[in-house]
């Protein structure tokens, strides 16, 4: 009876555990695609621990020493990133703390990224006006995805601002990304429809990893019951 609990035990935290990979494995961050690969690179900021040290092999070093001065002088933005990107605030709550300008941008949308970073390379490849466009692609991205907007943190003017996003192509999953001449932080949003996967970790207020932990549970209920059934016909 006891080596029977424990198989039910064993097969309950394995479900379990593969919920909670599940949930962990749809942190998505955007990488650079088409001809932007050439002159851009994306970044996760998620490493950004709490001595606010960004590690990123991809990262040029000068954009390291910006998040270590951004760091510095605007602590509180970058402890909000931070816990946007663990999951600890909604992007309306982000949004609230950092730029209430903006609430009515985000007010019922979706965070479909978490914050992440685009970077220059070598001066990138802005047009004649100085402004770049970055093509990026997102794994998650699909037609029950619509009104995406992006909210880019200005790391000169130390401000969140609108930018716009054009080319959205839902069949190979990219967009781009309108930035003036400063590139650095953004996130995107839109309006997600009911039981669309998301593919990101940040709380949004309509994406739940809650449905993979109740089927959990009924199935590790559902072993209880029949195993209790058996052993009482047993007794019998």
């Amino acid at each position: 009876m006891k080596k029977k609990w424990m198989g039910f035990f064993v097969a309950a935290m394995l479900i379990v555990s593969q919920a909670m990979c599940v949930s962990a494995s749809r942190v998505t961050t955007p990488v650079t695609a088409g001809a932007s690969t050439d002159g851009y690179v994306a970044n996760a900021l998620g490493s950004m621990n709490e001595s606010g040290v960004v590690v990123s092999d991809s990262m040029p070093a000068d954009t390291v020493a910006e998040y270590q001065t951004l760091e510095a002088e605007e602590p509180e933005t970058v402890d909000n990133i931070r816990q946007f990107n663990t999951s600890q605030i909604s992007i309306q709550e982000l949004v609230a703390r950092e730029a209430p300008q903006l609430e009515d941008v985000v007010a019922g949308l979706t965070a479909i990224t978490p914050v992440f970073d685009v970077s220059d390379i070598n001066g990138g490849r802005p047009d004649e006006d100085g402004n770049h466009h970055v093509t990026v692609s997102l794994p998650s991205l699909s037609t029950a995805m619509t009104n995406l907007r992006a909210l880019h943190y200005d790391m000169a003017a130390r401000a969140w601002e609108e930018i716009g996003i054009s080319d959205i192509d839902y069949d190979n999953k990219m967009l781009t990304l309108d930035f003036g001449s400063s590139l650095s932080p953004v996130v995107i949003v839109a309006d997600v429809a009911d039981g669309a996967a998301v593919g990101t970790s940040p709380k949004t207020g309509t994406v739940s990893d809650w449905g993979l932990w109740v089927t959990a549970a009924a199935l590790l209920g559902a072993a209880s019951i029949s195993s209790y059934k058996k052993a009482k016909n047993t007794r019998k």
